[in-house]
């Protein structure tokens, strides 16, 4: 069996979007900031051999399972799964304590 192993990507919109919220969380707690940084961080690292290992996200209005999503300390990261390509695009990360956007 051949272990494959995926490239992950950050959409640049994504990589905003958990920038301002680790600045967000580092207003409080610069060590709550990091640590909340780092699990994120190796949540994602982990996508590169089990990117599946989340569920599909509920979110997605066609039910496509390529698209996943998982959550961290109320931070709710997106990602879609390339499988052509062997690539998992992280395409969205926001506090679960905003409203859920359908798309």
């Amino acid at each position: 069996m051949v272990n494959k192993h995926y490239q992950i990507l950050w959409d640049t919109v994504a990589l905003v979007q958990f920038k301002e919220i680790f600045v967000y969380i580092r207003k409080d707690s610069y060590q709550n900031a990091l640590k909340v940084k780092n699990r994120i961080v190796k949540c994602v690292d982990n996508l590169k051999s089990e990117p599946r290992r989340y569920k599909p996200d509920q979110f997605r209005l066609d039910g496509d399972k390529a698209f996943r999503s998982f959550e961290v300390y109320n931070i709710r990261i997106t990602y879609f799964i390339d499988d052509a390509n062997l690539k998992v695009n992280i395409i969205r990360v926001w506090s679960t304590k905003q409203e859920p956007l359908t798309y």
